[in-house]
């Protein structure tokens, strides 16, 4: 059995440094095995795994378990990037050691010596149904579980064989590379936007995210940020000259309803009217943003290279997640249930729709309409704030053009 390095914080034993909105884990205060921190995703349970230069990290909220070449089979100890798919096994990039598969009990290697993959150093991992894209620095690779696919310059047309990020839309492959810009890929042809032929600001692509509305939000190095309406060809570049971003050099982009969080530095928000630049003197944020995740609770952990922060954003809304299109729609039972007084509401789409989620009271009568817009193919998360209601049985209800459901759920004071 392996020996797992696990910390039990005790918050009555010591006292993570939280100001108001914000609470900061180092090494110093919590599991974390480094302060560098350059990935945060969330299983089905809402456990977090963190991505460092030192192992794998996992957090229940409560204890932490840490994961190394020391106590595990991690082929090496940099992570540079995780994937969790629809059996909740969590996929890993390694910075030199192949990738990592781990179902909580087994891991699976795969590196150059006992696979196609193309290169020991994968960048990132992408999930399309059960169908993984793993990005590396010598092409792209695809494997369905059991045969691989490798792209890259010689027999396709991607651009560059060195890749850094990717995103998942409707099928369509979005990848972003190292100097040769973006690339789309619908499964037949290849795409690519350059500094040269589109408004692309800088062929450095560092990160990309999709919004509620479908537009592309890509983030450069050296350019600053490009918004992207892929269906009328329209560009509109954001940098330290027009708008308030800190930085040309960024890191990390998402987005939460109509805010974007831009890792420019320090970390920006967007609004599409103003900006708010968060910077180590005007809050607790610790170092340089290195990446950007929501949990769903609209709490934003911000990976840093001197420890990770957790922001509460106070934003109530949805979060897409389109990097995984499901293949139809879904009303998920509400977490938690029972609960006080926030509870999570998510569903799936399948196809772009025009989309009604409501609430009920026991005697039918609609007391909230929480989504009344046309949406994107994809994963939200919306959560609902019952704290100017009293105890009781209420039914929420997703509307599509093509599906109905309605589940119950149960408020406690």
């Amino acid at each position: 059995m392996l020996k797992k390095l696990i910390y039990l914080l005790l918050l009555t034993s010591f006292t993570l440094h939280s100001q108001g909105q914000w609470t900061i884990y180092k090494t110093t205060n919590s599991g974390l095995p480094s302060n560098v921190v350059g990935e945060v995703a969330f299983d089905t349970n809402n456990i977090k795994w963190i991505a460092t230069d030192q192992g794998l990290a996992k957090f229940d909220g409560a204890s932490w378990t840490v994961y190394d070449t020391n106590n595990s089979p991690l082929p090496v100890p940099y992570v540079s990037g995780i994937c969790i798919d629809n059996n909740n096994v969590i996929w890993i990039a390694t910075y030199g050691g192949g990738v990592a598969k781990f179902d909580g009990v087994n891991w699976v290697i795969y590196d150059t010596l006992n696979s196609p993959l193309p290169a020991n150093r994968t960048q990132f991992i992408l999930l399309e149904n059960n169908v993984k894209w793993i990005g590396t620095i010598r092409g792209l690779a695809k494997f369905d579980n059991n045969s691989w696919t490798v792209y890259n310059t010689t027999n396709s047309g991607i651009p560059s064989n060195f890749l850094q990020c990717g995103v998942i839309e409707n099928n369509i492959k979005w990848i972003g590379t190292q100097s040769n810009g973006l690339a789309k890929y619908n499964d037949i042809n290849w795409t690519v936007f350059t500094f040269q032929n589109s408004g692309l600001p800088s062929n450095d692509v560092t990160r990309i995210t999709v919004d509620y509305l479908g537009n592309k939000w890509i983030a450069t190095r050296f350019g600053g940020v490009a918004k992207f309406n892929s269906v009328i060809n329209q560009w509109v570049v954001y940098n330290t000259t027009n708008s308030g971003l800190p930085s040309n050099n960024n890191n990390a982009i998402l987005t939460q309803n109509h805010i974007k969080w831009i890792g420019s530095g320090w970390l920006a928000k967007f609004n599409d009217t103003s900006w708010t630049v968060f910077t180590p003197s005007n809050s607790p944020l610790p170092g340089t943003v290195i990446a950007l995740s929501l949990d769903r609770t609209g709490r934003l952990w911000i990976g840093t290279d001197l420890g990770l922060a957790v922001y509460n954003t106070g934003i109530i809304g949805i979060n897409n997640q389109n990097t995984n299109v499901p293949k139809s729609f879904e009303l998920k039972q509400n977490y938690p249930n029972p609960f006080n007084p926030v509870t999570n509401i998510q569903f799936e789409l399948s196809e772009r729709s025009f989309v009604k989620l409501t609430v009920s009271n026991s005697l039918g009568q609609v007391v909230e309409t929480l989504v009344n817009n046309e949406l994107s193919p994809g994963i939200y998360n919306y959560d609902w704030n019952a704290a100017n209601y009293s105890s009781g049985v209420y039914f929420y209800k997703l509307e599509t053009g093509k599906f109905v459901d309605s589940k119950k759920m149960v408020l406690i004071k």
